[in-house]
């Protein structure tokens, strides 16, 4: 009986002292999702709240300090530009045809993907899809400009990779608005191989007029690969397309 009381006694004193340390602990102070930073108190030992606006402020300010340094930084681009002789010469092969920029262009600035580039992009024509528009950039150089009244063209050298971690390279025109909001991307140039080899060049009048010429060697057939010796075929396609008031890219016309 002794026992029991004992053990009572110790069960009670125990919540007792439990109670007391949650007495004498400062209260825990709860923010609400949508509780205004106003109310925050100089005694409190949390952070004021963030709301989901000031977050969006605060990335827009960043993109828009990047691009305005990024602008800065850029030369104009050289008009009228065709890719044979300004871009080509920036891109090397490797004998199993694995496309990549040149060393000698690492003494630009890299831009991380992320920074300010982003996959928005239009669409340009439901029926003008271009197999290298979802590929994953892994090495961005911004390296010309051109500035329009309500936005701005960048155009970068990107290294990038497809199929089964092939590599490929392409130039691409990116408009930005004035704020660092990315508006559209259209591919101008590009080099890859898998089955396929993809081919574009492009040039750019002063109008700023964008003329592409795209051609695809398929070195497959319904049967597989083709025969060592056999011509692959070849399909060319012809584009032109214009930068709207809205700095969107529109196909003006498509031949084949």
């Amino acid at each position: 009986m002794q026992t029991i009381t004992l053990i009572y006694t110790n069960i009670f004193l125990l919540i007792l002292f439990i109670s007391c340390q949650s007495a004498s602990q400062k209260p825990v102070i709860v923010l609400e999702k949508h509780s205004d930073s106003s109310n925050y108190k100089d005694n409190d030992t949390t952070s004021p709240p963030i709301s989901f606006l000031e977050l969006n402020q605060n990335k827009t300010a960043k993109k828009q300090s990047n691009l305005t340094q990024l602008i800065k930084e850029l030369k104009a681009f050289p008009i009228p530009l065709k890719s044979k002789q300004v871009i080509v010469p920036l891109v090397e092969k490797d004998e199993y045809l694995f496309f990549s920029i040149v060393d000698s262009l690492n003494k630009f600035k890299i831009y991380s993907p992320n920074l300010l580039f982003n996959d928005t992009h239009t669409g340009h024509s439901p029926e003008n899809y271009n197999y290298d528009y979802p590929a994953m950039a892994q090495k961005i150089y911004p390296l010309y400009k051109k500035t329009h009244p309500n936005y701005y063209t960048v155009g970068s050298l990107m290294e990038y990779t497809g199929d089964n971690d092939i590599m490929g390279a392409s130039f691409r025109l990116t408009n930005f608005d004035h704020t660092g909001k990315q508006l559209d991307y259209l591919i101008v140039y590009d080099r890859f191989l898998f089955e396929i080899l993809y081919e574009t060049d492009c040039t750019i009048d002063q109008d700023f007029n964008i003329f592409l010429t795209t051609v695809e060697t398929h070195y497959f057939d319904e049967n597989g690969p083709i025969e060592e010796g056999e011509t692959p075929e070849q399909f060319t396609r012809k584009e032109h397309f214009v930068i709207n008031e809205l700095g969107h890219f529109e196909l003006v016309s498509k031949s084949k």
